[in-house]
Formats: structure tokens, C-alpha cells, sequence
């Protein structure tokens, strides 16, 4: 959330694939915008995050991210993260997210790097992660052009404890070590975070897209 651009208009924000709301509520507290509405297709997450909503001017409605039920031109930022590797047609959802942004609203997808080689391990899970060249792709197909790419490192990831595979168990132990280090010493965890980017490619991609018209 701090790679975010804080100049960026962001009134009205729409989370695309909000699931539990986690993100959109840290959506709020980083931009400080009037309103939010996060958007999944999971009855279950959408009512969790109802459950616990704050604040009030937060929202979340269950929708196909591919037919927004939004009119054109309603919301400042669309944010997607980790979204569109888990559709079946990822372009038809950039364009519907082109559709409802404002004039000069602008567009952040992030999406984890297949590139990396610890994404490997949630391909059979179902994250099948783009490269940075696959995911490039996908915005030019979608008529998003002059675009911005920033390559972001962000640990850990999502925890396994699936097949009991050695190196999984080997780095889900390593998770847990990771993260009680950062809540007992949050003040090294950026240094924490340089040393795993210096050994390993950068975890996440960062599109940056602003509508011109």
C-alpha cells in the first residue's frame, strides 16, 4: 500500500475481487476517499465483510467483475490486486473497468509475478500468475495504452501447509518466522524485506493506467 501514488484522484474508489474487505478498508485509510465499494462474487466473503465494515461510508456489493452493475463514469480508482489470474476472460474485465472510471480516473492492477520462483508453488492451487510480458499483454489487448509498470517486493505470501511437500513445509516454517520477527520488531521488517528482494526477483507487478477521455 505505500508503493500507492497518494496523488492520484481517489474520491470515489471501487475494489475489484474485494473478497473479505481487507484491502478495501486499507484503501480508505491510505487515500482518505469519501466513498469505497468493493466488489466480489463470493456470497461468503461479501457478507464477512459486511459483518465488519468500517467506516460507514464503505460498501460491498456482489457482482461479476466482467458486467459491473455501475453507470459509466462513476468512480475515480478501480484497484485490483491478485484478480485477474483467477478469471476466464481477464481483458473483458479490464475493459469493463475502463468503462465505469471517470475522466483522468485512473486504473491500479497489481498482480504477483510468475517469475518469481516461489510463485511456482500456487500454480496447482489455482494462481496461475502472470509474467510481466503476459501481463502486459493483457492491457495492450485491452486498449490500455501508456501505461506504467513498477516491480514491487512484498513478502511473505499466501501460507501453504497443503501436500507436505519438504520445500513447502521448509517455507511455510520460514513464513511463521517471518512474520512473528516483523510483529515483535516492526521496525526492521523493511530491512527484513530488502534482504529477501536482493536474493530473489520482485514478487508483484504494479500497473498504473490513467484514462485520457
Amino acid at each position: 500500500m505505500k508503493k500507492l501514488d497518494r496523488n492520484l484522484p481517489t474520491d470515489r474508489i471501487l475494489d475489484v475481487g474485494c473478497a473479505d474487505g481487507g484491502l478495501s478498508d486499507n484503501l480508505f485509510s491510505t487515500f482518505g476517499a469519501s466513498s469505497i465499494i468493493g466488489v466480489d462474487l463470493s456470497k461468503k466473503e461479501i457478507r464477512f465483510a459486511k459483518c465488519n465494515k468500517v467506516p460507514s461510508n464503505l460498501d460491498y456489493v456482489r457482482a461479476d467483475v466482467t458486467a459491473l452493475p455501475f453507470s459509466l463514469s462513476s468512480f475515480d480508482l478501480v484497484f485490483a490486486k491478485d484478480l485477474l489470474h483467477h478469471l476466464p476472460n481477464p481483458i473483458k474485465a479490464l475493459r469493463e473497468f475502463k468503462k465505469v472510471l471517470k475522466k483522468k480516473g485512473s486504473m491500479l492492477i497489481v498482480e504477483a509475478d510468475r517469475s518469481n520462483p516461489f510463485m511456482s508453488l500456487y500454480i496447482r492451487l489455482g494462481h496461475n500468475h502472470f509474467t510481466l510480458p503476459q501481463l502486459s499483454s493483457l492491457i495492450q489487448k485491452a486498449d490500455l495504452k501508456h501505461y506504467k509498470v513498477e516491480k514491487v517486493s512484498a513478502y511473505p505470501h499466501h501460507f501453504l501447509f497443503m501436500s507436505g511437500n519438504p520445500f513447502e513445509l521448509i517455507w511455510d516454517s520460514y513464513l511463521l518466522f517471518f512474520l512473528s520477527i516483523c510483529n515483535i520488531f516492526p521496525s526492521i521488517t523493511k530491512y527484513l524485506v530488502k534482504l529477501i528482494s536482493s536474493i530473489t526477483p520482485h514478487s508483484y507487478n504494479l500497473i498504473n493506467w490513467r484514462k485520457r477521455k
